[in-house]
């Protein structure tokens, strides 16, 4: 959906006023949680690092052995 505005360009329609057209419908809206990227991947990569070996050593370690030249 798209609406003009003033100086005629056209502009996407507000999710907002989406939501509050419906809601003037008599349905319930809700909006979707939003999740931050942090908490998406929070232990997507668990296991990924060597226990007992920080993430900086581990890079060191694969640039050192020549990890992705080949």
């Amino acid at each position: 959906m798209e609406r003009n505005n003033k100086s005629g360009d056209r502009m996407p329609v507000e999710l907002e006023e989406i939501i509050k057209f419906i809601r003037n419908l008599g349905y319930d809206v809700r909006k979707p949680e939003r999740k931050s990227i942090a908490d998406e991947l929070l232990g997507a990569f668990e296991g990924a690092i060597p226990e007992g070996e920080t993430s900086t050593e581990y890079l060191k370690r694969l640039r050192e052995g020549g990890y992705g030249k080949y």
